[in-house]
């Protein structure tokens, strides 16, 4: 399940272009859709811990659904 940040979305299909085909040459059989997330929808409050936007927590929930129920089968 790949995950990537960026400062900005041109750097959107680095998980196709770059993650996946390294997964492939390391043996995966099964690549999930990948989540990539925008620096700027990740915040650190005054205690260092790492919040995420709403629609983030859901992509990110949802391929953990995915991999979870790909494990399962």
């Amino acid at each position: 399940m790949p995950i990537a940040t960026g400062g900005t979305i041109t750097h959107l299909l680095s998980i196709d272009y770059a993650m996946k085909p390294l997964f492939s040459v390391l043996g995966a059989t099964h690549i999930l859709r990948g989540v990539f997330i925008l620096d700027s929808q990740m915040q650190r409050d005054e205690e260092g811990q790492l919040t995420l936007d709403g629609d983030i927590e859901t992509r990110l929930k949802d391929s953990l659904t995915e991999l979870v129920s790909f494990i399962t089968c």
